[in-house]
């Protein structure tokens, strides 16, 4: 048992954890970007979509629409002074 002294921070393992996958992450894409054509390159790849995911005029449509406008920047507004000077 550790003692209050000697504990570690509560996020310590996952903060470890998380370097972890990131370190790994980042060799998996230097081994697939060094070495084109290995078997490792099939994880890269994104399966086809199901046709019926492809179909127009669904309901998930006018959320996507919804969320691009909404991440489209905007012109900043110029304050009134700006504008007269």
């Amino acid at each position: 048992m550790e003692t209050g002294e000697n504990r570690r921070p509560r996020g310590f393992v996952p903060l470890g954890v998380f370097f972890l996958f990131g370190t790994t992450m980042t060799a998996y894409a230097a081994v697939t970007l060094l070495k084109p054509g290995t078997t490792l390159d099939r994880l890269w790849t994104v399966p086809k979509a199901h046709p019926q995911c492809l179909r127009r005029n669904q309901p998930t449509d006018a959320a996507h629409i919804n969320a691009e406008s909404a991440m489209k920047p905007r012109p900043a507004l110029l304050p009134n002074d700006a504008s007269s000077a």
